[in-house]
């Protein structure tokens, strides 16, 4: 459907076995949660919204293997849809994304509470009590419209930088919230600043809505579009074209589908009078 001659990636990350961590114990597989012994925020970190996003289930395996507890408030660990990772191959990763449906967008109580099933939906509802009992989310990746939640985009999918770049995001959220022992936090936290951030506005999202759609170039994240009027992709009979100079393409289907985004387009902003 994409139109394009598509090359597997390479999978440069180990990738955990976390049948071990399947009994959880909450009652509800895959979720561990800490008490800790000081009144504190209810902080959860996430991983595996997509089931072929290993870096959130690295870092989850990594923190529970090394017996991560709260010195305050409740400590949430979720390996979100694991029933998708669980079938994860890495010839051909990104099958695995979802099993029926993108488990991302069923946040909303017109879906969680009507009477259709998939077994993402299934998921989402077995954890929507979780979510209700949190206060702040880091999501490996994603997940909205639920109180404070960060969506932490590490890196690309199976980069061995990626899984890095989500201990370091975890380890952080979980310093700034003061919820873990600070000496074992400084002993893994890469000391010195991360670099500056850009912040990019999203101001379009394309969906994709026949099953002709097709790029019509080699696209990837974070690829700019000098000129305005670039034909990126054709759907069906509509042709879908940069609408401004310097546009950003943030996360660009590799297997595009009817109803599913396509991509995001944005800009750069500059942030140097927020300073």
């Amino acid at each position: 459907m994409s139109g394009m001659n598509e090359t597997m990636p390479h999978v440069d990350v180990a990738i955990p076995d976390i049948a071990g961590w399947a009994h959880g114990n909450t009652a509800i597989p895959y979720v561990w949660r800490f008490e800790g012994p000081a009144s504190g925020p209810r902080v959860t970190v996430q991983g595996l919204t997509h089931g072929n996003e290993v870096c959130g289930a690295i870092v989850l395996d990594w923190l529970l293997r090394r017996k991560v507890r709260p010195v305050r408030g409740t400590l949430t660990l979720i390996f979100a849809n694991a029933a998708a990772y669980e079938s994860f191959d890495a010839s051909d990763p990104y099958a695995t994304r979802c099993l029926d449906e993108d488990f991302n967008r069923l946040w909303d109580a017109s879906v969680l509470d009507s009477p259709r099933h998939t077994r993402e939906l299934k998921r989402a509802r077995e954890l929507r009590p979780c979510y209700d009992a949190t206060d702040y989310l880091l999501d490996l990746h994603s997940m909205t419209d639920w109180r404070n939640a960060l969506l932490m985009e590490c890196g690309q999918h199976w980069a061995r930088e990626t899984p890095h770049v989500a201990q370091q995001a975890a380890l952080r959220f979980l310093r700034h919230f003061e919820m873990c022992d600070r000496g074992f936090l400084d002993a893994f936290i890469d000391p010195g600043e991360p670099p500056p951030q850009r912040t990019v506005e999203i101001t379009d999202v394309v969906t994709i809505a026949s099953a002709s759609f097709s790029f019509v170039l080699p696209v990837h994240g974070m690829m700019t579009m000098a000129r305005a009027g670039t034909l990126l992709a054709r759907d069906g009979e509509h042709e879908i074209r940069t609408p401004y100079d310097d546009c950003v393409l943030i996360m660009p289907a590799q297997r595009p589908k009817i109803g599913e985004t396509a991509v995001r387009l944005g800009r750069y902003l500059d942030t140097s009078s927020y300073q």
